[in-house]
């Protein structure tokens, strides 16, 4: 006999939630199995998951030069991104914007 959409539905949800709690039973057991075989071997975290990468794969990543200073505080701002407060603080008690480039 064919299923309604609906059944099947509820079907699915109930074969779900039964597979999570099968999972939750079985995980201490696989955890405890994976520890033993990591001590067994001496496996290291870069062993299993490979070299730690930062940023995308191939690009160099870009050191940004400070392009703003604040002389008094020493807060610095690069020119991109948002202006951060203690620059807009600074443009609007009338600082010039030319007064705090970097030099």
């Amino acid at each position: 006999m064919t299923k309604s959409h609906p059944e099947l539905k509820i079907e699915i949800a109930r074969l779900e939630a039964e597979s999570e709690r099968v999972r939750r039973f079985e995980l201490p057991t696989v955890i405890a199995e994976l520890n033993l075989l990591i001590e067994r071997y001496q496996l290291t975290e870069s062993m299993i998951f490979g070299a730690a990468r930062s940023g995308t794969p191939g690009k160099p990543k870009t050191v940004m030069v400070p392009k703003y200073v604040d002389q008094v505080t020493g807060n610095t701002w690069t020119g991109r991104g948002p202006t951060p407060a203690w620059l807009s603080e600074a443009l609007s008690a009338g600082t010039l914007a030319e007064n705090l480039l970097v030099s």
